[in-house]
């Protein structure tokens, strides 16, 4: 069914959790760093290597099959002669088609031991893509195995490294299995290729693939496992389930480690790719700990005199500075992601409000206290402001904010601001407070903050400074620019660089975090003015055109969108009321529709993937003080010393 609406609900439900693969996918190959790689080991010659075609060979496994599909959706953007894909489980596929390589092409195989039925077609693919790329200097190969799980490893070790388990593979018993021997064909092909005939080739090795839709036995088992649980409602874990400790590689990790090697790993290595470390054991208590409102729990374990090792050791590989996608997650989400695949449940990321630990609600509570105190000023002195950023998305697109939403911001256009401004200190409440750069409370946050007092919210940037630091609403302002496209943009860069001059003062970046240059005429500016002078600057620089009378344009001149470009100022001239949070008629642009386009695409009222549904912070510190207990604000307090905890007075409780 192609409407949406029309699919049972189940299928819906799996769709997002396979397009949170693709947008995982996606996200760490618009992040991977392109270095100088060695693509000639004898002279030591480095280049950045610019691949225009990707060629994707695999058995049909997840990791291969998702590959093929994120890496033919991006092959436009980044490979404009396109991405060839040859799938040795289709049957249809023949000989290898020798155009399908040039002097500037890609090439990614992934294999599955497991899958030993395609043996023969993979080995000869193989062998006739090295054939081809001898005549092509610049020819990459990325080839990623799941190999088997390294048996007889010696007692006390609880890893092995890259020639370690080549040893195992060749000379234990334990090892003489299909999978094995499919693996050393593999690596005999690779290291000829490598030694032999100069290929740029890099070899990555993982064990037990996990993931969505994964059918190798790891990954079966566990499906099972999942779907028994739901089942009988309980979760038995066994005490041979205590007894091994595995390492288990996400589909997902798996295609971004390929594409990270393509360009940061030293071609004829081999290298360790590891996701995670577990026990089934501990993958069925994950399982429990996030269903535990319908499951229950039987653990029968008796002490162990040993625990079987069955690991590689990625060292190498994270050398390299790769960061994996999943390991940004605790594994409890890769498992209940799995997991709601396989029974159809509703997903959401733990991890993306578990710093709040179980706070977000009276968080937005507290904001929502700043936000009536703003709307009641901003009424008194007819004022008009609105939502803004992810507050008005939330708004328009759910009627309320946004689930994972952390803080809320409003807008302003200048003019009404800087009413707001002169009206503010003296008509709020003692329990909030305004900073900003020029009223004392030393804060050069390019944004104006009103903050609740008593309470912290910071990140660590923000904690390194003496200053209010509480739950706060950050006032963002839309300036006019000029009319004229090349002067806007000029307007717009200059703002945003003068923007991080106040933000670099302030913070007071390391002379490693900035090349010379930039330090030293940091360190310049530092001794002529002191950060007001040029915070004042900035201030100017932002509203060069605010007494334009009919403007075409506006920029973003304190948010995140600083430096973006220009916004249409159609829809902005006015505002109007829709229902929000807490029974709050709250403003928002008569027309939110330019507004929304800019900031978020013209897709902005579809959700985005599960993966960015994350908190735009990281806070290192939150403390909600008395109003972590709702409806109880006239509890006995401490009141916030901001040298820290030991200087604050006894006698303000």
């Amino acid at each position: 069914m192609n409407n949406e609406g029309e699919m049972p609900q189940c299928e819906v439900k799996q769709r997002l959790l396979i397009e949170d693969e693709y947008a995982i996918i996606k996200t760490a190959i618009k992040k991977t760093r392109r270095c100088n790689v060695i693509l000639d080991k004898h002279n030591a010659s480095k280049k950045v290597a610019k691949y225009s075609r990707i060629l994707v060979i695999s058995d049909g496994s997840r990791a291969g099959v998702l590959a093929s599909e994120v890496l033919e959706q991006i092959s436009a953007e980044k490979h404009p002669l396109g991405c060839t894909v040859l799938n040795a489980a289709n049957d249809s596929v023949g000989a290898f088609p020798k155009d399908c390589l040039n002097n500037d092409t890609a090439v990614f195989v992934f294999i599955d031991s497991e899958r030993c039925k395609y043996r023969e077609r993979i080995l000869n693919l193989i062998k006739e893509a090295f054939t081809s790329a001898k005549g092509f200097k610049n020819v990459r190969f990325v080839v990623h195995i799941f190999v088997p799980e390294p048996k007889g490893v010696p007692e006390g070790v609880s890893a092995v490294a890259e020639r370690e388990y080549d040893y195992i593979l060749e000379k234990k018993e334990e090892m003489r299995s299909p999978s094995g021997c499919y693996v050393l064909d593999l690596h005999r092909f690779c290291r000829e290729a490598v030694r032999d005939n100069g290929l740029n080739l890099t070899v990555l090795r993982s064990v037990n693939m996990f993931g969505i839709l994964a059918d190798n036995t790891f990954s079966t088992e566990f499906f099972k496992v999942a779907e028994e649980s739901f089942k009988i409602k309980k979760v038995e874990i066994t005490d041979e389930d205590h007894s091994t400790i595995v390492d288990i590689t996400t589909v997902t990790d798996t295609v971004c480690a390929a594409y990270w090697a393509l360009y940061n790993a030293v071609p004829g290595h081999e290298f360790n790719v590891v996701s995670h470390r577990v026990s089934k054991a501990m993958l069925k208590r994950i399982i429990f700990e996030g269903f535990s409102n319908c499951l229950s729990l039987t653990d029968n374990c008796s002490p162990k005199k040993s625990i079987e090792h069955r690991s590689l050791n990625s060292l190498k590989f994270n050398g390299t500075n790769w960061k994996l996608q999943e390991c940004e997650l605790p594994l409890s989400d890769t498992v209940k992601k799995i997991v709601c695949y396989q029974v159809c449940l509703p997903f959401s990321y733990d991890s993306n409000t578990a710093i709040y630990e179980g706070r977000l609600t009276q968080l937005k509570s507290a904001e929502m206290l700043i936000l009536r105190e703003i709307d009641q000023i901003c009424r008194k002195h007819g004022i008009n402001y609105f939502l803004a950023g992810g507050t008005l998305l939330g708004a328009v697109r759910n009627g309320k904010s946004i689930p994972w939403d952390d803080d809320y911001d409003i807008g302003f256009l200048r003019p009404e601001f800087d009413k707001f401004r002169k009206v503010c200190d003296e008509e709020l409440g003692d329990r909030f407070v305004h900073t900003c750069y020029y009223n004392g409370t030393k804060s050069h946050y390019m944004v104006d903050k009103i903050r609740l007092r008593d309470t912290y919210f910071s990140t660590k940037y923000s904690s390194i400074h003496a200053v209010d630091d509480g739950v706060f609403i950050d006032c963002l302002v839309y300036d006019a620019t000029f009319k004229n496209k090349i002067l806007a943009k000029i307007h717009d860069k200059l703002s945003a660089k003068c923007g991080y001059l106040v933000q670099a003062y302030w913070q007071e970046l390391r002379r490693d975090e900035l090349r010379l240059h930039q330090w030293l005429i940091l360190k310049l500016l530092e001794f002529l003015f002191p950060i007001r002078v040029y915070h004042s600057i900035y201030s100017w620089v932002i509203s060069w055109k605010k007494n334009e009378k009919s403007p075409t344009h506006v920029i973003d001149s304190v948010g995140k969108l600083i430096g973006q470009g220009t916004m249409p100022f159609g829809g902005l001239e006015g505002v109007k009321r829709i229902p929000f949070e807490d029974n709050f008629m709250a403003p928002i642009p008569e027309n939110p529709k330019n507004y929304l386009v800019y900031a978020y695409g013209d897709g902005y009222m579809q959700p985005p993937p599960y993966c960015k549904r994350q908190a735009p912070h990281n806070f290192a510190r939150i403390d909600l003080g008395k109003y972590l207990f709702a409806g109880d604000y006239d509890a006995d307090f401490r009141n916030v010393d901001l040298r820290g905890e030991l200087f604050e007075n006894d006698d303000s409780m």
